[in-house]
């Protein structure tokens, strides 16, 4: 299977990982600053701003290059403008200290946001700039959904599936063995091939039990992913899916560069 746009994806989940990553940094200098922690706060509020300041910096490459982009293809460049926006949604100016960061940010994300807005509202382009909007969000949601290798991740469920299958089996069948010892010692007399059988039987039946347990997981989760990964298949052939990011890309080959 080919997964067009998949670094594009990776790429957006990045840039979702920073912001991820400074909302936990807020809400930990939050937490300090209600304790009175003032030097964990201060370490905090530091590490808050090398985060910004590393999201500022590759927003505003992102925005000189969209930006010389959109006198090429501006419907590709508008495009890629809203979905790094969107990526960066709720970081705004307020954020910064420094009085040079925040006309930066200020200035990056106006850039992005008006290639966006031309788009937007072209008469032509907007409707299908806006149904590829949407149509990469749900492949964005996919990718959270299935992780960066959808297949192998799928081999390594069914293979640990089919190894607790058949750990279950082993399990199931050495079990059967302790009714065995312990008839046979109960017929014998044989105290203690009977206690032996007896230990034997239950001490199978808990490690039994709990083996069928694993397989049942193991056995739902690599059902369940490969369900899904059906279904992100269905969703990458269907012709408002995969089907029209495909082909908006092969007439805008710089939305998959």
């Amino acid at each position: 299977m080919s997964y067009a746009f998949w670094s594009l994806v990776n790429q957006g989940v990045q840039i979702g990982l920073a912001s991820q990553q400074l909302n936990v940094a807020r809400a930990q200098a939050s937490q300090l600053l209600a304790i009175n922690n003032q030097l964990a706060y201060q370490q905090a509020i530091q590490q808050q701003q090398a985060i910004l300041n590393q999201v500022i910096f590759e927003t505003e490459q992102a925005a000189a290059r969209l930006s010389d982009m959109a006198s090429r293809d501006p419907f590709a460049a508008g495009i890629l403008s809203c979905i790094r926006l969107r990526n960066v949604h709720g970081i705004d100016a307020s954020f910064f200290h420094a009085l040079d960061a925040k006309r930066s940010w200020t200035h990056a994300t106006g850039r992005l946001a008006s290639n966006w807005q031309w788009v937007d509202g072209h008469p032509q382009l907007g409707d299908p700039a806006r149904r590829f909007v949407q149509a990469f969000g749900e492949l964005m949601r996919w990718r959270e959904v299935l992780g960066p290798d959808p297949q192998g991740e799928l081999s390594r469920r069914e293979a640990q599936a089919k190894k607790d299958d058949t750990s279950f089996k082993v399990m199931l069948w050495i079990t059967g063995a302790g009714p065995v010892v312990f008839i046979g010692g109960a017929l014998a007399r044989v105290p203690l091939i009977s206690i032996a059988g007896v230990l034997l039987l239950f001490g199978g039946a808990i490690k039994m039990l709990s083996g069928y347990g694993a397989k049942l997981k193991s056995g739902k989760a690599a059902a369940e992913y490969r369900q899904q990964l059906d279904q992100f298949n269905a969703f990458m052939s269907n012709p408002d899916g995969g089907g029209f990011l495909g082909s908006v890309a092969s007439k805008h080959p710089q939305l998959a560069a």
